[in-house]
């Protein structure tokens, strides 16, 4: 056994009351987006850093939403953590059975708004660079963590910021502390395409319909157009093909937990190599007893991987403006992107939780999107890797476990030294 492996399995042992007193401090600072402010948090996480000897430099994104980075060693490689620090808003609070800010630590559990997405990411992430500051002398090169804002409304006051202000230099290669149970890896995501329909139609009293032209059921009709486009599936890249196949057996395994219908089952199973269109914003009409002339929606349509933005745009456009009166507009766009599992900082982390935990679950990919285009779309190969659980991610009672927390801790230290100085045996 390695040294490497030594200390890691060392931190998974002592570095327990450390990481969940964190994360519970990480729970108890609220930080909703929106609004989005994240300054108390990076109070928090600098004075904790501080406390250790551990120097960070705050980011001001403007309107509260601060970026830590803290960096140790020099040169390179450069090896970045990154996780961020904002959350979605807890919603109605009588939904939730413990305080959603409350970070309490019961049976074996951290509960609260961020514990799995992704506070428990920031303070494994947090620790492991306070214990690989401890052996710097013994890895070549470079680790910046990275706290960021604004990841879950499109990361563009975050990592995005910090990669277009040159805060983050051309790294070569990056761990997202996003869940994956803490048991597999995350090396490639879905894109959006996002877009507004708009249905011109006539008025008419409302007991002569047939008078006039109705906007929101043309929209509707158009709606249904588009949604043909989930039908279509993209073979992936050979290089993610286990990827997906791993995917397909976790999505299916999670479908005949939850009970899902066989349709709604099958559809879950494909979704990462199908499109999916959602219908999440409507307005139309004005008075329920006049036929509507105007009405207008947005449409969250995911792309798989293989698609570009604007190839997708150019059949969603193409369906929605088959019915007459009916305008399609892109209004955001995202690509989907990927890194291949044979990369060096995919294969560390294979190896740190082989290591670590005694079995790694394989490489998957994502149906949603993650800050990890923003360093992939710069040449930064990036891996997904988080103790949060994937289901309990914008969920009422969200929780961490303990002991995925803790592991988590061991393998980013692992994989960061197994990336930098190649003591393990990939």
């Amino acid at each position: 056994m390695s040294w490497a492996e030594n200390l890691s399995k060392k931190v998974v042992r002592e570095k327990e009351r450390e990481v969940v007193e964190l994360c519970s401090a990480l729970i108890r600072t609220p930080s909703e987006n929106p609004p989005g402010d994240t300054s108390a948090v990076v109070e928090v996480l600098k004075e904790w850093l501080g406390d250790r000897g551990l120097n960070s430099e705050v980011y001001d994104a403007g309107e509260g939403r601060l970026n830590l980075v803290s960096k140790i060693g020099s040169g390179r490689p450069i090896l970045i953590f990154n996780s961020h620090m904002d959350v979605v808003p807890a919603g109605d609070r009588s939904g939730w059975s413990f305080h959603p800010f409350g970070g309490e630590v019961r049976e074996g559990k951290i509960l609260g708004r961020g514990a799995s997405d992704t506070k428990s990411g920031v303070a494994a992430m947090a620790v492991a660079l306070e214990v690989l500051s401890q052996v710097e002398e013994r890895f070549e090169g470079s680790i910046l963590f990275t706290a960021v804002a604004d990841e879950e409304t499109g990361g563009l006051r975050g990592t995005y910021w910090l990669v277009e202000k040159n805060v983050l230099p051309k790294a070569d290669a990056c761990i997202i502390g996003e869940p994956t149970n803490a048991e597999y890896a995350v090396v490639g995501e879905k894109g959006i395409c996002a877009v507004e329909l708009q249905a011109v139609g006539r008025t008419a009293h409302g007991s002569t319909p047939m008078l006039g032209e109705n906007a929101i059921e043309r929209l509707f009709e158009a709606v249904e157009r588009v949604k043909e486009i989930q039908n279509q599936s993209v073979k992936p890249p050979k290089d993610l093909e286990e990827a997906f196949e791993n995917t397909r057996i976790s999505l299916r395994q999670a479908s005949e937990k939850l009970g899902l219908p066989r349709e709604r089952a099958e559809k879950l199973e494909a979704v990462c190599e199908t499109y999916t269109v959602n219908l999440g914003i409507i307005q139309g009409g004005f008075k329920r007893n006049v036929v509507p002339d105007r009405c207008r929606a947005e449409l969250d349509v995911r792309i798989p991987i293989g698609v570009s933005p604007r190839e997708a745009f150019e059949k969603i456009k193409k369906l929605a403006e088959s019915v007459k009166g009916v305008s399609c507009n892109l209004i955001d766009e995202s690509d989907p992107n990927y890194t291949s599992p044979s990369d060096p900082i995919c294969q560390a982390i294979s190896y740190a939780t082989s290591s670590v935990l005694g079995r790694f679950r394989g490489f998957r990919v994502y149906s949603g999107a993650t800050d990890a285009e923003a360093l992939r779309n710069r040449g930064i190969p990036t891996v997904i890797y988080g103790p949060g659980n994937d289901l309990q991610a914008h969920v009422q009672n969200e929780y961490v476990e303990v002991w995925r927390l803790r592991a988590s801790v061991g393998v980013y230290v692992l994989a960061s030294l197994t990336y930098l100085t190649h003591a393990g045996t990939l």
